[in-house]
């Protein structure tokens, strides 16, 4: 049971009562959720967890280097994240803390805002975040996290069908943390007109893995963590988790109308992410890569639940009445929630999070 009792299960238990309290003011529950995600993230401890101790140690000599030496520019290589973390040590007397409360900021307020936008079922939203293990990733990886929270942004300029800002945001996005650049086809993927375009870009993606994955993963271990190999996979997270990305796409297909703008992109965006981790046998990366995609299910889950159509002439394929549709909600929580547990908890001792569910403190204790 102490796996049961921690924070984050607090977090996901304070949510759901603030989605009751809040039940008919959408806005009011939005904020007070992104509030409770920001106190707990941001307030962390700053030395709980090995990742985050080598982010304080760079942190700290990224506050010494000059603002055009190679340690901050590193060859286009992160150097926004770099010039971030120098500008808050500098600006706060190399308070790591502020850093940290920041990027959490900036990660919770980016899905807050576009879950208030365009999600039919904000509490569904804050759960699958949380449930698909993205709100406790932002707890140790810092640089991926404030970088997938800036394509949130590149999403809703996809919906709003504004590409010049949509590559700004992508281009921003990858010099915090270049593989964010595997975001970049995603504006001409949603709006393509034609399917057959998508399968093309499909078929091509798929020989590039196959044909240079050494390379790929190579380069992508540098990016990540500075020429240390990925550790390697668990024979849980790679198989169940490709198998349930592509489940979740052939599932939105029949529950969902794809004439609907907004559930199309969705869509696209998780089987782009379905096909990346596939690739997951070669290396871990793929699954990192994959989430700038997959972190989109927190649109796609409310839109297949509330199969969301525009007129009653444009329904699913199945179609449910409401009070089917209530019991497909619950279910579906249910089972994120046991997928939460088990990859989160039950296993933790095999996975990063390990010291995040055992040493969690806040920073003043």
């Amino acid at each position: 049971m102490k796996n049961l009792l921690n924070v984050y299960w607090a977090v996901l238990a304070i949510t759901g009562v603030l989605a009751i309290i809040f039940r008919d003011d959408k806005k009011k529950f939005v904020i007070s959720a992104a509030i409770v995600h920001i106190f707990v993230c941001g307030f962390r401890y700053d030395s709980m967890h090995g990742d985050l101790m080598a982010y304080k140690r760079g942190f700290e000599s990224f506050a010494q280097a000059d603002w055009l030496s190679k340690t901050i520019l590193s060859d286009g290589k992160n150097t926004l994240f770099y010039g971030l973390n120098k500008l808050i040590a500098n600006s706060t007397n190399n308070n790591f803390q502020v850093l940290l409360f920041v990027i959490a900021s900036i990660s919770i307020i980016s899905i807050s805002i576009i879950i208030y936008r365009y999600s039919e079922m904000p509490f569904v939203s804050y759960l699958m975040w949380s449930c698909f293990g993205f709100y406790m990733f932002g707890f140790y990886s810092i640089k991926q996290s404030l970088a997938m929270s800036i394509l949130m942004f590149a999403g809703m300029a996809i919906f709003e069908k504004k590409h010049i800002l949509f590559y700004a945001f992508v281009i921003i996005a990858g010099f915090i943390h270049m593989p964010a650049f595997v975001f970049l086809p995603a504006y001409e993927l949603c709006l393509a007109k034609k399917l057959r375009t998508i399968i093309y870009f499909y078929i091509i993606l798929a020989l590039i893995v196959i044909l240079f994955r050494n390379q790929i993963v190579g380069t992508m271990a540098d990016l990540y963590y500075d020429g240390e190999k990925f550790s390697s996979i668990t024979s849980f997270g790679v198989g169940g988790k490709s198998l349930m990305l592509i489940a979740l796409v052939f599932v939105g297909i029949f529950l969902c109308n794809i004439k609907n703008d907004y559930f199309r992109y969705t869509l696209i965006l998780i089987a782009t992410a379905s096909l990346i981790q596939m690739f997951s046998v070669y290396d871990n990366v793929f699954t990192r890569l994959a989430d700038y995609y997959f972190q989109f299910i927190i649109l796609y889950a409310p839109f297949i639940l509330n199969q969301s159509h525009e007129s009653n002439n444009d329904v699913p394929i199945m179609p449910f009445n409401e009070r089917s549709r209530k019991l497909i909600t619950v279910l579906f929580c249910v089972m994120a929630m046991v997928f939460y547990y088990r990859v989160n908890f039950l296993h933790a001792s095999d996975v990063a999070v390990d010291n995040l569910v055992a040493n969690f403190k806040f920073f003043w204790q």
